[in-house]
């Protein structure tokens, strides 16, 4: 886990008793010191031809310090994957972590299974008598398939995906994002004899999705593309998805060059433009007359 300057700073105070406040101009730094300067604790003075905070109340700043840091001012062991429990004992914010596990949700069909070595994960089975099924994936899983993986962002679809995409085999639920968690595993060895299609939102975070899915693996990964889909952007279109996810768009206006070849991803970022707006997923669902 990457250490908080801040904690960093305050170390420093403890160890030296004092810093140079050229160390010290942030204005975000300066309003994290702003406590302790209000309390008396340190205070900044000259030192030669500069100007130094030194520390006045060592007591009061090791009880600023554990109420900042409940678990110490070291940082907590490198790893490039943090629990979100030590995260919360080190900062009181498990959000900045990374997970080293992640619930996932899978719908199965045609007797899809998952199998890891002698364990067997029957998927269609478990579809056809309770909707699905839910497995811990985590950083050594190994779980694998052979078949079409149909990646899918939002849950209304995903429960009717086998009338979307008929041909679907495995239906992996994102719910969003694809997380790097995810990713890892769709592109590990385990599961190289996987194709994927992925079914997300036409908009710049969606198509954002399929091109880090196409980048991890290369020539097996294609974008559900429906025949109607014009006529889909025509009636739905989304305008406030562009403003949202403007800065996303840009980057995807900067990948023409690299995924200049892709005709979906054109065809796509041409529809945006056209109607002015993106497409959620869910007009997959809808049945409009003719226009």
């Amino acid at each position: 886990m990457r250490r908080d300057p801040f904690a960093a700073i305050l170390s420093e105070f403890c160890n030296r008793g004092s810093i140079p406040a050229s160390r010290l101009k942030s204005k975000k730094m300066h309003l994290r010191l702003q406590p302790l300067v209000d309390a008396g604790v340190i205070v900044q003075e000259r030192s030669g031809a500069g100007q130094r905070w030194r520390v006045l109340d060592r007591d009061g700043l090791y009880r600023f310090s554990q109420s900042q840091f409940p678990s110490g001012l070291e940082p907590l062991a490198a790893s490039s994957f943090v629990p979100r429990n030590r995260s919360v004992l080190y900062t009181k914010d498990a959000h900045g972590s990374k997970s080293s596990h992640l619930p996932l949700f899978v719908r199965g069909f045609k007797n899809a299974r998952l199998t890891w070595d002698d364990r067997v994960l029957p998927v269609a089975s478990l579809t056809a008598f309770a909707g699905g099924a839910g497995l811990r994936l985590g950083r050594d899983s190994r779980w694998s398939f052979q078949g079409t993986v149909v990646t899918v962002e939002n849950s209304e679809v995903l429960f009717h995906i086998e009338t979307v995409i008929p041909g679907t085999c495995l239906a992996v639920y994102t719910g969003g994002r694809i997380s790097n968690l995810l990713l890892q595993w769709l592109s590990s060895d385990a599961m190289e004899k996987a194709v994927f299609i992925h079914a997300g939102d036409y908009d710049p975070v969606g198509i954002q999705d399929y091109l880090r899915l196409s980048e991890a693996c290369p020539g097996r990964v294609s974008l559900y593309m429906p025949d109607n889909l014009e006529e889909l952007f025509a009636r739905y279109a989304n305008q406030k998805r562009l403003e949202d996810q403007s800065s996303v768009l840009n980057t995807l206006r900067t990948c023409k060059v690299r995924s200049g070849k892709d005709k979906d991803f054109l065809k796509i970022m041409h529809l945006m433009d056209r109607y002015n707006g993106g497409l959620d997923q869910e007009a997959l669902l809808t049945h409009p007359e003719p226009l």
